[in-house]
Order: structure tokens, then sequence, then C-alpha cells
């Protein structure tokens, strides 16, 4: 799976730091990710797209339920100058021959700490 250098303009904004309220935490608990990589199968886009959905949408469930905010998510996913990010690492990690291992990503990230 191809992780390419992402910024996100969000980063900035004093909101993302904010943490998730209530509902949005229980909003992002119900994100049905078989069912949304079953629908984007249906329009043919390709699976590597489809795995990195998944791989996020692991890291929005994991990171929220242990109280993150979008700007510690976000700055995971971030690369610090020419180094990968540490969930391209994670990815990375937990990666083998028939693409990511959803649940080694998923321990991977219950044992990360939160960025600065």
């Amino acid at each position: 799976l191809t992780l390419q250098d992402i910024k996100f303009v969000w980063l900035g904004w004093p909101q993302a730091q904010v943490p998730l309220a209530e509902y949005e935490l229980i909003w992002i608990q119900n994100i049905d990710m078989d069912e949304d990589a079953m629908i984007l199968r249906g329009l043919c886009i390709e699976t590597e797209a489809i795995q990195l959905m998944q791989c996020a949408t692991i890291l929005l469930k994991v990171c929220s339920q242990r109280g993150w905010s979008l700007y510690q998510m976000g700055r995971l996913m971030t690369r610090q100058g020419a180094a990968p990010s540490t969930f391209q690492c994670l990815v990375e990690e937990a990666s083998n021959d028939h693409g990511v291992d959803m649940e080694v990503l998923m321990d991977r990230l219950r044992m990360c700490d939160p960025p600065d």
C-alpha cells in the first residue's frame, strides 16, 4: 500500500484541537467500513484506494475512542520532513503479501502515543 505525502490545511485551525463531542464519537464508531468498501468496489475504485480508506477509518475509530483530537490524528498521518509519517510506518508494519492486516494495524494504533 503506497501512502503519499499529505498536508492537511486544517491542522492549523483551532477547532482541530477541540475534543470530539459525544455525538461525533458515536457517529465515528458507527461507520461501517466494510459496507463502504463494498460500495467503492461497485464503483470500480482500485483495491489499494479502498485499503487506504479502511486504514484511515481504523485510525479515526481507534484514535477517537482513545480521546485524540483531529489535530493529533492529522499529525500522525503527516510527514515531518523526508521521513515517512508515523501512520505510514504503522501501515507498513501491518502489511503482508495480501495487503494490510487491519487487526495488526488496530493493535499498533492502540499502542501509539498521540503526537504533540
